[in-house]
């Protein structure tokens, strides 16, 4: 397996990101491939760790990532987008 000649192991998490996910949800997290769990992580999920990471900043220094600095300019302009 090529997983296993490039990392050394054939153990790995599968990470898919996706901008939404239905009903199925639930059914994908709990599927494996090949023994392999699947993690997934929807936009939202995304973002709003995001904004944790941005609120618990001790100072306010500029973000580092176009997510991270949007977040913080939305912040700042007091616009809540439900998380």
């Amino acid at each position: 397996m090529k997983v296993e000649s490039e990392f050394g192991t054939p153990d790995f998490t599968y990470v898919i990101y996706c901008a939404w996910l239905g009903g199925s949800s639930e059914r994908l997290r709990a599927r494996t491939v090949a023994g392999n769990p699947i993690k997934v992580v929807t936009l939202a999920e995304i973002i709003s760790d995001t904004q944790d990471r941005v609120r618990a900043k001790p100072n306010r220094s500029v973000e580092p990532t176009t997510l991270g600095r949007f977040v913080q300019l939305q912040n700042a302009a007091r616009i809540n987008l439900g998380s």
